[in-house]
């Protein structure tokens, strides 16, 4: 790792407080068990702060080993412009304000690459309802997050493009929409100067102090073809991206960018058709890896600023540019369908076509409901279309809600659901930015479903079930209770050979215990009141954050071993009477010949 990555790196501490070492209870065993290569991340951290657990996926979702998380103040993982609201909403679930809470955040990982993540907490109580620990649930939803800000610069620039009627004044608007959806700091633009044939930056825009200090120390000298990123740019005609400039032996100002801790960087070129107008420059203290959907991105946006720049020059100002909409919309992922006051489409993207199943052009001028809304919310939707177009409200503008869509075939799926408004003259015009989560919604439900067999299973067993670590109860069910007449309360933290085996059979369970696995295997056990049970024992070992624990299934075999008894003692008797009848039978032939 080179140094500049190195300095980028959060500073995680380790945690003063040393970790205590806790065996985990039964219900703790079978949750890591069932969530250790669960497909999100999955914690456990007691209410003071504490973290006990991580399952593999949380670790690959920071870059931290497991052994390296439990040791860490995991603040320090978070990135520096989201570590406020991180401690604020940490702080409601200790205090009780939150039963169970979500924000997104960003983390910073070891590699120095920052991921979006969605951090789920939620509170479990124990039997009385008293607070117990914290479940974290960590998403890595950097794929879904960027696919976002992509979707929303495409859609911010359209809509400035739409209304700015000064194309000094759009291009700046540009550069703070892109650093703003696209969550970059700083961008300047660079135009070709035709007398001296090179690129001068005419406009800086930042979001930071440190890209500010970058931007603002000194003016930007001009560029030839080939020189620094936009010089790149200029010469290929395509984007470009830069993970670390610090590390980039074309960066003219790579100094001042390491001692300010400026690390990404990318370009695109503003062309109408093959001539370049100029270049857009994007700057972020992070470093970026290579992300080839963010340049197809910006490239369709950069074309769609030349053909603006172009039109503001032959046209009066104002003017709408259907092409560039056009452009923007069918180069998005989501389906985007638009539609008028009356709830009639007016367009409708390549994705809509995929997703619903119609083509095009035998869905334009039709109403939106009797085509993707399903039967029982048809009315909902028509009504919310009325108030839409006859009054302000925007109480579902700008959201993101979920709610269902119906394709061609009459299939229904969930949706996520995001309409706005777009400022035209004339009658309102609405477009729905709309997202199938039928994956989503899936997983969710297994998730579910698979707590609920689980807690199912548990409540069914018949057969005692132990949870011990070196010998003392971790945990157990009340099925072992009931077999062997103790309160579960007696059993938890007992010495599990002491309390319930029987003083002749202790020897050999001790000898099975020390085992990997063992089992089936016979041993006396003895209840409270003294009296003796015969057991048969099936027993494993799990491991669990570098801890040993081993479970035992236990069932009694009483009955079972009392009628091989009766079984052996019929059989000797039967034996005894058998040989006295042949003794006595030569007793009598000898008396004969006497």
């Amino acid at each position: 790792m080179n140094r500049a990555r190195c300095a980028l790196l959060p500073e995680v501490q380790p945690v003063v407080r040393p970790i205590e070492s806790e065996a985990p209870t039964e219900a703790d065993a079978r949750f890591r068990a069932t969530f250790e290569h669960a497909s999100i991340g999955v914690a456990q951290q007691t209410i003071d702060d504490r973290w006990t657990w991580f399952n593999q996926r949380w670790c690959e979702i920071v870059g931290f080993s497991r052994e390296e998380l439990l040791q860490r103040n995991l603040s320090g993982l978070t990135h520096p412009e989201d570590r406020e609201i991180g401690e604020e909403f940490d702080r409601r679930i200790r205090v009780g304000e939150l039963d169970r809470g979500s924000i997104q955040k960003r983390y910073i990982r070891r590699d120095g690459i920052v991921v979006w993540a969605q951090l789920t907490m939620s509170i479990v109580r124990d039997g009385k309802g008293r607070t117990a620990q914290c479940v974290a649930f960590l998403d890595d939803i950097t794929t879904r997050k960027k696919a976002e800000q992509r979707l929303a610069a495409q859609f911010s620039v359209a809509k400035i493009l739409g209304e700015a009627p000064d194309a000094a004044d759009a291009l700046r608007r540009v550069i703070e929409a892109l650093c703003r959806e696209l969550g970059w700091n700083a961008g300047s633009l660079w135009t070709v100067d035709e007398r001296t044939e090179m690129l001068v930056c005419v406009e800086s825009r930042r979001l930071s102090k440190t890209t500010d200090r970058f931007r603002g120390r000194a003016p930007d000298p001009p560029l030839k073809v080939g020189q620094g990123l936009p010089g790149r740019v200029w010469a290929t005609g395509t984007p470009a991206m830069i993970e670390d400039v610090t590390s980039d032996s074309n960066f003219p100002r790579q100094a001042l960018a390491t001692s300010l801790g400026v690390h990404g960087a990318f370009a695109f070129p503003i062309k109408s058709g093959t001539t370049l107008l100029g270049v857009m420059e994007f700057f972020s203290p992070d470093i970026q890896p290579a992300d080839e959907e963010l340049l197809r991105t910006v490239n369709v946006i950069g074309g769609e600023l030349g053909l603006y720049l172009e039109r503001k020059r032959f046209e009066e100002l104002g003017a709408q540019s259907e092409v560039r909409q056009a452009a923007i919309v069918e180069a998005a992922l989501d389906s985007i369908i638009s539609m008028d006051h009356r709830g009639f489409i007016t367009h409708f993207n390549h994705a809509a076509e995929k997703t619903f199943g119609y083509r095009r052009e035998d869905v334009i001028g039709k109403e939106m409901a009797e085509l993707v809304i399903p039967p029982e919310l048809r009315d909902a939707h028509r009504a919310g279309v009325a108030r839409f177009a006859t009054s302000a409200e925007t109480r579902m503008l700008n959201h993101r809600v979920e709610t269902w869509a119906q394709r061609a075939d009459g299939t229904r799926f969930p949706v996520e659901l995001a309409i706005t408004r777009i400022p035209l003259d004339g009658p309102p015009v609405f477009t729905g930015f709309i997202r199938d989560i039928t994956a989503r919604k899936k997983a969710e439900q297994a998730t579910r479903d698979s707590e609920e067999r689980y807690r199912g299973l548990a409540a069914a067993s018949v057969e005692g079930i132990i949870i011990h670590d070196a010998g003392i109860v971790i945990d157990a069910n009340p099925a072992l209770g009931r077999m062997f007449g103790y309160d579960l309360s007696e059993i938890i933290g007992a010495n599990a050979v002491d309390l319930l085996a029987a003083p002749e059979s202790r020897e050999t369970l001790i000898q099975e215990m020390q085992k990997r696995s063992s089992g089936p295997y016979e041993v006396v056990g003895m209840r409270k009141d003294g009296s003796r049970i015969d057991v048969e024992i099936t027993a494993r070992s799990l491991s669990y954050s570098g801890s040993t624990v081993r479970v035992g299934a236990i069932r009694d075999i009483t009955d079972r071993k009392q009628l091989e008894k009766q079984e052996r003692e019929l059989m000797r008797e039967q034996t005894a009477r058998a040989v006295c009848s042949r003794i006595s039978s030569r007793s009598c032939f000898s008396s004969c010949f006497r």
